[in-house]
């Protein structure tokens, strides 16, 4: 039997994150509930009243690259749960771009320690550029 920690190592590996760049409830990029703020052109952020904040890069042509999960309960404070770049675009910048909008908007901004190896590799590059 697997443990927690491995089976989140295991879903993080695949594709199953791919659903944060899914269009939700009928709406592009989000849901109902959702509140949605473009912050460029090209990226979007989508918050819900739980406390979910959705960064998304898209293309420009209605196409999602790219989203970054965080979750925040308290002005100020965000924790990156999840982070997803569609494989055709990973090692571009698009994700290490939506944690530098969150970081605009959190200022205390940490991450889950439940990383794939990917994962771990992103967090590493991200905070070596901060």
């Amino acid at each position: 039997m697997q443990s927690f920690a491995q089976y989140v190592a295991e879903m993080q590996s695949n594709e199953h994150l791919a659903t944060m760049l899914h269009k939700h409830g009928g709406e592009v990029y989000g849901s109902s509930d959702e509140k949605v703020k473009h912050l460029s052109p090209t990226v979007s952020v989508h918050s819900n009243k739980y406390g979910s904040h959705r960064f998304v890069k898209h293309d420009g042509h209605g196409n999602a690259l790219s989203a970054v999960q965080v979750m925040s309960r308290e002005k100020g404070k965000g924790h990156v749960a999840n982070a997803y770049t569609h494989p055709d675009h990973r090692r571009k910048g698009h994700g290490a771009e939506l944690v530098k909008h969150a970081n605009k908007m959190f200022k205390n901004l940490t991450y889950s320690d439940d990383r794939s190896e990917d994962g771990k590799a992103f967090v590493a590059k991200v905070e070596s550029q901060r």
